[in-house]
């Protein structure tokens, strides 16, 4: 009887200890998830950067797949770029592809608003809602504060 409760009990440790597990990763996934936002120099509020595309070439210059291959940006970088860049009133993208091919993309919460995103190698970012569209250019300053982006 003793050796059948014991079991028992190594059994329930068990249980808990794994339930325990699972409810850390839980609140860990969930705190990540509620990442506070950053303001931006210009006023913006950005939250929930992700990368979908890195180092990737405009379909307009396929002739640049293996040099855009080495245009690669972290979150931060990203972060970063946003908070430093300048705001630019224009929102004409001109030949922004053809010129500046290299890119890495992705979306963020900007204004409590979904946006997806490009910046490009030479420190221009495009910003996208369904409504509205923010144009954000790393000048000298800001290129010297964010290496790899300009």
């Amino acid at each position: 009887m003793c050796k059948i409760q014991n079991i028992q009990r190594q059994q329930v440790f068990l249980k808990c200890s794994l339930a325990g597990y699972f409810l850390s990763i839980l609140l860990v996934t969930c705190g990540c998830a509620s990442e506070q936002p950053v303001i931006s120099n210009d006023g913006f509020s950005i939250s929930r950067i992700k990368i979908i595309t890195n180092g990737a070439a405009s379909t307009s210059r396929p002739d640049m797949a293996d040099v855009c291959k080495g245009f690669l940006l972290s979150r931060q970088q990203v972060l970063n770029f946003f908070i430093n860049a300048n705001h630019v009133k224009d929102n004409s993208t001109g030949n922004n592809d053809v010129i500046l091919p290299c890119y890495v993309s992705g979306s963020a919460i900007i204004n409590n608003e979904p946006y997806k995103w490009t910046i490009r190698s030479g420190g221009i970012g495009e910003f996208s809602s369904k409504t509205k569209k923010i144009i954000k250019v790393c000048g000298k300053d800001c290129c010297k504060k964010i290496p790899g982006v300009c």
